[in-house]
């Protein structure tokens, strides 16, 4: 599970029981860290691909690229909490 960032293995390892999934522990927390990572992917990639635009005030507008909010869906650094 080198690939996985820390944040998606603290929360894969937050849903194993290890008590019931003793002998699967390892298995089960890699399974489920490789389907929060996909949901992360699918995210970043819905954002690519919109035209985002934010509004800062009635006669300014601030642009905001579709790529910066998929590279900042897909970093660890804003996760939860760490904002």
């Amino acid at each position: 599970m080198s690939d996985i960032p820390d944040d998606i293995r603290a929360t894969a390892e937050s849903l194993v029981d290890p008590v019931v999934c003793s002998c699967n522990y390892d298995r089960a927390t890699a399974i489920i860290a490789e389907a929060l990572m996909a949901e992360r992917e699918n995210c970043a990639k819905i954002a690519e691909g919109m035209p985002w635009q934010i509004d800062v005030s009635p006669d300014h507008v601030r642009g905001l690229k579709g790529s910066d909010v998929a590279a900042a869906i897909r970093s660890p650094d804003n996760a939860a909490g760490k904002q």
